[in-house]
C-alpha cells in the first residue's frame, strides 16, 4: 500500500510540473503577443506608405538611369578641364601668384607635393603656400581663389599675426589641392 501512495504521489506531482510548464509557456506566449491587435484599416495604410515609399524610390532611380549618360559626360567634361601634367606647375605658380598681387598680398613660398591616381588618368597635386597681408587683402585672395580658372580644394589654412613691422599685417597659410591630366 505505501507503494501504491508513493507512485501516485509521483504521478500527481509529474501532472502538477507538466501542467506549470505548460502555464508558463503560455504566459510567455501570451507576453509576447500581448500588444494591441492591428486593425485592417491600419495595415492597409502602412501597406500603402510601403507602397509609396517604393514608387518614389523606382522614380528616383529611373531618373538617374536616365540622366546617366548626360552626368557621365559632364564628369569626363570636368575631368578633360584638368591641365596636363607638363604645362601644370608653371600655371599654378603664375595662377597664386597673380591672384596674390591682385589682392595686395606677399607671398612667401610654394611647395607642391605629386600623387598618381592609379586608373583615373589623374595627378593629385598637394600645394602648400604663404601668404601675408591685412584681414582684408586675405578674405580677397580666398574669394579670387574660389572664382579661379584652376580647380582648387582648400583643404586647410591657418592664420597667424606676421612678424612684419605692421601690427595688422596677417599670415595666412594655405594647404591646397587641385589635379592634372596624366
Amino acid at each position: 500500500m505505501t507503494s501504491d501512495f508513493t507512485f501516485k504521489k509521483r504521478v500527481i506531482l509529474g501532472a502538477l510540473c507538466v501542467v506549470l510548464v505548460s502555464d508558463a509557456a503560455l504566459g510567455i506566449v501570451s507576453w509576447r503577443f500581448k500588444g494591441e491587435p492591428i486593425s485592417p484599416r491600419t495595415l492597409l495604410a502602412q501597406a500603402s506608405l510601403r507602397k509609396k515609399t517604393l514608387e518614389a524610390a523606382v522614380k528616383r532611380a529611373s531618373e538617374i538611369q536616365k540622366n546617366y549618360p548626360k552626368n557621365a559626360k559632364e564628369c569626363e567634361d570636368f575631368e578633360q578641364s584638368f591641365r596636363p601634367v607638363a604645362e601644370g606647375y608653371s600655371t599654378i605658380f603664375a595662377d597664386l601668384g597673380t591672384l596674390a598681387r591682385k589682392a595686395g598680398l606677399e607671398t612667401e613660398g610654394n611647395s607642391f607635393r605629386q600623387t598618381d591616381l592609379a586608373g583615373h588618368n589623374l595627378t593629385l597635386v598637394e600645394i602648400s603656400t604663404t601668404v601675408s597681408g591685412n584681414y582684408g587683402s586675405l578674405v580677397q585672395f580666398i574669394n579670387e581663389l574660389q572664382r579661379a580658372g584652376n580647380f582648387y580644394v582648400l583643404e586647410e589654412l591657418s592664420l597667424a599675426q606676421s612678424s612684419q613691422l605692421t601690427s595688422n599685417s596677417l599670415k595666412l597659410t594655405l594647404h591646397l589641392k587641385t589635379y592634372f591630366r596624366s
